[in-house]
């Protein structure tokens, strides 16, 4: 019975142990990052906000036009971005996916990177840094080029949907008031108000006309009757 606690117990430390190493050996990509290679360049690009203001909530994409100037060649590992505080770059207020890759890039090649990450929807309206880092290898050595690293402006976008569904409801209601109004003057044609009311509103509504002598032509036959 001693003898199988004891072989227990020395299974339960190795598994701690081999734990600890695997957590001291995780490294998160944007922490201590290495240097870019001398002969690799690359530009960024917001297609959809080239002004550098993004909605909050949405998705946004970056392109990354990667060149190896060089004549050796680079694996192109993936890209990772964050949102920090302009004023204290270590303050992160978002770490976004590592998106892998696993490209290779021959010497005096070049390729476009796409890299799309979600605004989270509860950020305030400000100014934030943000960081955007394309990661690559050589045979010997890895590197990484931060190749968006600006001052971005977030924005609450206004829902169009909502703005052109109230718009479509109000016009309906109005719409259908002044064809009411029309078909009310058009049955009681007599008075001098309604012969110029029923102007006014044909001018404003001039397809309500046929309405309104529908309504008319109803209402006199109820009245004959």
């Amino acid at each position: 019975m001693i003898a199988s606690l004891s072989v227990l117990l020395v299974a339960l430390l190795a598994l701690v142990v081999v734990s600890s190493e695997d957590v001291r050996a995780f490294k998160h990509p944007l922490t201590d990052m290495p240097g870019p290679a001398e002969d690799v360049s690359t530009v960024q690009y917001f297609p959809n906000q080239p002004d550098l203001k993004l909605p909050i909530g949405e998705v946004i994409t970056v392109l990354c036009h990667f060149s190896n100037e060089g004549s050796g060649y680079y694996n192109i590992s993936g890209v990772m971005g964050s949102l920090n505080a302009p004023i204290d770059f270590r303050h992160h207020f978002q770490n976004y996916s590592y998106k892998p890759f696993g490209i290779v890039v021959k010497g005096g090649e070049e390729i476009s990177l796409k890299y799309t990450f979600q605004l989270h929807p509860e950020l305030d309206p400000v100014d934030y840094q943000l960081a955007v880092t394309v990661f690559y290898d050589s045979e010997s050595e890895s590197f990484s080029n931060t190749f968006f690293n600006q001052t971005v402006e977030l924005y609450l976008p206004t829902s169009e949907y909502d703005f052109d569904t109230i718009a479509s409801v109000l016009f309906s209601l109005a719409s259908t008031g002044l064809v009411i109004l029309l078909a009310v003057f058009a049955c009681f044609p007599e008075t001098k108000f309604s012969q110029d009311m029923t102007r006014k509103l044909k001018k404003l509504l001039p397809g309500a006309d046929a309405t309104a002598a529908t309504v008319k032509k109803s209402y006199r036959g109820k009245r004959d009757g």
